[in-house]
């Protein structure tokens, strides 16, 4: 169910039912080699291997699988998870320039490397400003990046178990209830193969404690974008301020986004269209 950027899984294995056994990480090395090519990572090779070693293994199995990781349920759980979010920022990310080193320096093979080489993990991301969209519509960035404006005035209003999902896309004009995946969300298959162009984003209703229907009023989303050959959250693993909901019925739930979340977020409006 989802594509690029970064997911995550894990899978129960029951031969007796004959289900697909999950595959394996494999040689890490390799796995940290191969993700850094299939996303076109523009980060200093040695910033994403030092991330991509020191991360968890089923974090780094679940990228590697790239267009097939929305297949495996445990994936799919880790979607939001702090160790996720912090890879997808180092993989979208690219060094800063740093200064030419003096040929004094250079020539020294015992000069010890500049820290400010590499980007400082722990440094805020910078500020963003998101353009508005005209009415009916949503602009989402990521990474500091401009992913688009999108055809939210064509959006659909999924249940499905404990979620509460608006589903958003763009340059896809056949986007409808029959491309929700059953597990609930968007079935990125049905979708690329009715729109090879589309990219899409789903916003995870906050319920509260204890979970209740969303209503009229503010709302608390989580954030999630695709276009198929890279993906990642608009939000960390919590969910954040700014939204509301304009309107709830049983056909249709209208909404106002706004939110920002380090260098990613979205802004606009959405009309979606309740999926039974």
């Amino acid at each position: 169910m989802r594509a690029h950027y970064i997911v995550i899984a894990l899978a129960l294995v029951v031969p007796a039912c004959g289900k697909k056994k999950p595959k394996g990480l494999g040689d890490k090395k390799a796995a940290c080699e191969n993700i850094y090519k299939q996303y076109s990572s523009r980060q200093d090779p040695k910033v994403w291997s030092d991330a991509c070693m020191a991360a968890p293994d089923e974090n780094i199995r679940c990228i590697n699988l790239i267009m097939e990781e929305a297949k495996d349920g445990a994936c799919k759980k880790l979607i939001n998870s702090p160790e996720r979010t912090s890879l997808v920022l180092v993989l979208n990310g690219k060094p800063e320039a740093s200064p030419e080193p003096s040929p004094s320096a250079s020539a020294d093979p015992s000069a010890s490397p500049d820290p400010s080489a590499s980007p400082d993990p722990s440094a805020s991301p910078a500020a963003i400003t998101i353009p508005p969209p005209p009415d009916g519509k949503l602009t989402a960035f990521k990474g500091g990046n401009n992913w688009g404006t999108f055809d939210a005035d064509k959006a659909l209003y999924i249940t499905t178990g404990d979620k509460r999902i608006v589903a958003i896309t763009r340059d896809c004009e056949k986007f409808t209830c029959s491309m929700v995946d059953k597990g609930g969300g968007v079935d990125s298959d049905k979708l690329q193969k009715a729109c090879p162009d589309a990219t899409y984003v789903e916003l995870t209703i906050d319920r509260g404690d204890p979970p209740g229907e969303p209503a009229v009023g503010p709302i608390k989303v989580e954030g999630y974008i695709s276009r198929f050959s890279s993906m990642g959250g608009l939000t960390g693993s919590n969910p954040v301020e700014g939204s509301s909901l304009t309107e709830v019925t049983a056909k249709q739930v209208s909404g106002k986004i706004d939110f920002k979340d380090g260098d990613s977020g979205a802004l606009g409006s959405f009309v979606a269209k309740v999926c039974k």
